[in-house]
Parts: C-alpha cells; sequence; structure tokens
C-alpha cells in the first residue's frame, strides 16, 4: 500500500491538540468531561506506590476494545468493594480459585469476556508475585532501569509469557504511558516506545491529512469485522508511529506520548460522527481547518 506522511502538517495538529486538551483539567474536546481521578487512583492507594502499580497495570491488561471510562470505573469500584477488593492483592491465596477471581471480576463489570479476562488477570497478578516478589517496580525501575523502550522490550522478548494481554502492539505503549501520567514514574525515552494504536488514533491521524494514501480508508477504516479492522491498522501503525515521532522530533513542540489521548477522544467524539462528508461536531472541533474529510 503506498502511504505517504505529512510531517509538516502533524506538527500543526499536534500542537493545537496538546494545547487545548490538556489546557482544561475538566473537560477534553466536545464539552466531554475527562475521566475522574478517582477511577485512576483510589483514594486509600499512595500514588506511585507498588499497590497503585499492580492496580494500574492489571486494569491495562483487560484494555482490550474497551470502553476506557466503562473500564477504569468498574475497577475503581471493584477496588472499593471490600469483598472484591483482593483481586489487586498478590498475596491473597483467592487469587488460585479461577471461578472465584472469575466471580469478583464479573461484580462490577471489571470483566466482560469471563473466562478470558480471568484467565489474564491471574497469570499477570502472580507473574508480579512470582517473578518479581511482589514488586513489579523490580521490572520497571530495577531492570528497565526506568527506561520505556527498555521496559518495553523487556515485556516483548522477556517476559512474553508472563504477562498475558499486556504485551499487545496497543496496550503496551498504553501501559508504559499510564505509569508515568498515572503513576507519576519518572520515565525516560517515553517518545523511543510506539504511539498506541486503536481504529481512534488512527482515523484521527488520517481524518487530519497527517496520512495519506489512495486506498487507506477504503482498506483501513470500512471494515466489516474487528478481526479485519484489526489487521489493517496494524498494517499502518507503523507509519502512524513515524508521522508523530517526526513530527515531535523535528519541531520539538510537543512530546508524541502525550498524543495518545488527545487522538482517541479527536477520533471518538468527533472523527467518528463524519458521514457524507458532514461532521456534527465540525463547529466545535479544534482542528476543523485541517479536517480532510469535511466538506468546507
Amino acid at each position: 500500500m503506498n502511504i505517504e506522511i505529512d510531517v509538516e502538517r502533524a506538527r500543526k495538529v499536534g500542537k493545537i491538540l496538546i494545547e487545548v486538551y490538556y489546557s482544561d483539567k475538566e473537560k477534553s474536546f466536545f464539552g466531554q468531561k475527562k475521566a475522574p481521578e478517582e477511577w485512576f487512583k483510589p483514594k486509600n492507594l499512595t500514588k506511585g506506590s507498588p499497590q497503585h502499580i499492580h492496580y494500574v497495570t492489571l486494569i491495562c491488561s483487560l484494555n482490550y476494545m474497551r470502553d476506557a471510562d466503562q473500564l477504569w470505573k468498574a475497577g475503581m469500584e471493584t477496588f472499593e468493594d471490600e469483598e472484591t477488593q483482593w483481586v489487586f492483592d498478590v498475596n491473597s491465596e483467592k487469587l488460585k480459585n479461577f471461578t472465584e477471581l472469575q466471580k469478583a471480576l464479573q461484580k462490577h463489570k471489571l470483566s466482560q469476556r469471563p473466562s478470558q479476562d480471568t484467565e489474564y488477570w491471574q497469570k499477570n497478578i502472580l507473574s508480579i508475585k512470582e517473578k518479581f516478589n511482589g514488586d513489579i517496580r523490580k521490572l520497571i525501575i530495577e531492570e528497565g532501569e526506568k527506561d520505556a523502550k527498555k521496559i518495553y522490550n523487556l515485556v516483548k522478548k522477556n517476559y512474553e509469557n508472563d504477562f498475558l494481554s499486556l504485551k499487545g502492539d496497543k496496550i503496551l505503549p498504553y501501559w508504559i504511558i499510564t505509569l508515568k501520567e498515572v503513576c507519576g514514574l519518572e520515565l525516560k525515552n517515553l517518545n523511543e516506545i510506539p504511539i498506541p494504536v486503536d481504529v481512534h488514533v488512527a482515523r484521527a491521524t488520517i481524518f487530519t491529512g497527517c496520512l495519506k494514501g489512495e486506498d487507506i480508508e477504503k482498506n483501513l477504516l470500512k471494515v466489516n469485522s474487528i478481526g479485519r479492522m484489526k489487521k489493517n491498522i496494524k498494517q499502518i501503525a507503523k507509519k502512524i508511529d513515524e508521522v508523530w515521532k517526526k513530527a515531535s522530533e523535528k519541531f520539538k513542540e510537543f512530546e508524541k506520548y502525550k498524543l495518545d489521548e488527545p487522538l482517541w477522544t479527536l477520533s471518538k467524539e468527533g472523527c467518528s460522527k463524519v458521514k457524507n462528508r458532514t461532521c456534527s461536531k465540525y463547529d466545535e472541533c479544534p482542528v476543523k481547518y485541517l479536517c480532510v474529510k469535511v466538506e468546507k
């Protein structure tokens, strides 16, 4: 597939998205409220503690084809419930009981794929206990040396059988970015890991004209099944990462990893509303003059 990247255009889009998205802590694009902080850090967790990092890690591992707000809300409710809080405790003996764990994960709809999610959760939390003596910071800080790229490669190559789901092309960089943004870990080389690419990040990149190609929309966005969508996005994920990486490095006006949420929100609340070259959210869009899909 012939694909072109427009680095100068990505510079303009990226700069605007970063400025608008992070300028208002209460709302993001189109008046949408951002997720409450307590979803990411329940009040009785200390920011950046092993327990907080495990909380974030385990929830991230279930972030596959999920509504992010629903997922984090369910995670907070599960943690705050005395009957289900044990699912986050690496030392709980109940974790070995698959049926009991499955039931607990479903109580607040933290799990939506009962068998698979339970398998992932059980394997991941037991790996934290067995491989890192119950403290995943041994991977992040000691082995990974707080280096995002090194952590990424360790999970991909050394611990690929220990962290089910978390090692995915989208979820792994999403998790590492979340360690920085939510847990407050000071990580270096964040721009050296891929931007988490899903259909929303892909759509926003294409609709703003940062990625171009004759067959790109036909092959990527007009799909009839989740399987095809995932396969087609994977084909252009490297190009999506390339255009944002080059724009951030060349002009040094924003950091690539900070674009994940703004791009995702732009598509979910705006670009996904485009039909027949019109958009119901066009007037509210911060990058509307750079849109290539809406007839002006």
